[in-house]
């Protein structure tokens, strides 16, 4: 499902039998991957998200990056290729050492800790 507006594009997360809803924002970042979707992308688990590596870059602009991020963000980490889905960890996110490229959000991040491993 894509739905798009001013404030960016809502979009399915499909991970095994769970679908998620998140609203992908309006970055270089966001708008190229929506042009991939659909999208698929193997994460596994850390202590504060899923994470995986996109089989290819996305566009990216270092004007977009900063340092943390809040629970139910969406990161694309560039140096790394990497897509971040936190579900916690916000307080002390600023110093990952990480420049977060804040792509969307999932509209309930508790959900995401009911994520399978290695989805």
């Amino acid at each position: 499902m894509q739905n798009t507006n001013e404030n960016g594009t809502r979009v399915n997360l499909v991970v095994g039998t769970a679908t998620l809803t998140a609203m992908l924002n309006n970055t270089g970042s966001a708008r190229d991957l929506i042009s991939k979707l659909p999208y698929t992308v193997r994460v596994n688990r850390s202590p504060v998200d899923y994470c995986g590596v996109l089989s290819e870059p996305l566009k990216s602009d270092e004007a977009e990056g900063q340092p943390g991020w809040k629970n139910g963000d969406i990161s694309y980490i560039p140096g790394d290729n990497y897509i971040a889905f936190f579900f916690d960890g916000e307080a002390d996110s600023s110093s990952s050492g990480y420049t977060q490229h804040i792509i969307g959000e999932v509209d309930d991040p508790a959900r995401l800790v009911a994520w399978p491993p290695g989805s």
